[in-house]
C-alpha cells in the first residue's frame, strides 16, 4: 500500500532544494588544530581529512622547503570513505622535538592499487614554543578574530 505522507514529504524536500540521493563526500585536507601549537605542551596538533572512496593514503610532514620528510604520519595505508584524524606530536621520525617553524604537511590519496592519484593537498602547521603566542603575529591575528 502506498503512503501519501511519505510522498508528500519527499515532494516537499525536493521543492526546497533537497535531493533524494545521498550526498557524496568531498575530498579535503583541513588546517591542523590547534594552530600554532607547541610540541613541549603535549597533545600535539590534530590533522583531519576526508576520504571520498577507498584509497591508499599518505600523509607526511615536511621541512619548510619540502625537500626532507620530517615525519611520516600515514604511509600508504588503505582508508575507508569518511572523516579521519591523526595527531602530530611535533616530533620528527626519530622522536626528537622539531624546532619552531613552519612545517607543510601533504596528503596524497591513491587508488587502492596505487596506480592513480585521486587527491592531493598541502597545508602548513606552525610549531611555536619559544615566544608566547600572544606576543607573535599569530597571537595578534587570533586576538583580532575572537
Amino acid at each position: 500500500m502506498f503512503r501519501w505522507g511519505a510522498l508528500t514529504v519527499l515532494v516537499a524536500f525536493l521543492l526546497v532544494g533537497g535531493s533524494a540521493v545521498a550526498e557524496t563526500r568531498a575530498w579535503s585536507l583541513e588546517q591542523n588544530a590547534p594552530e600554532p601549537f607547541c610540541n613541549s605542551e603535549g597533545g600535539g596538533t590534530s590533522i583531519e581529512f576526508t576520504v571520498d572512496t577507498l584509497a591508499r593514503i599518505t600523509l607526511h610532514v615536511w621541512d619548510a622547503d619540502m625537500t626532507i620528510i620530517v615525519r611520516r604520519l600515514i604511509d600508504g595505508e588503505l582508508k575507508d570513505p569518511g572523516v579521519h584524524a591523526v595527531t602530530w606530536d611535533g616530533r620528527d621520525q626519530g622522536g626528537l622535538a622539531v624546532p619552531d617553524g613552519a612545517y607543510p604537511y601533504k596528503l596524497v590519496a591513491m587508488s587502492e592499487d596505487g596506480q592513480n592519484k585521486l587527491f592531493q593537498d598541502i597545508k602548513t602547521a606552525h610549531v611555536q614554543c619559544e615566544t608566547p603566542v600572544g606576543l607573535t603575529t599569530w597571537g595578534v591575528i587570533k586576538a583580532l578574530y575572537r
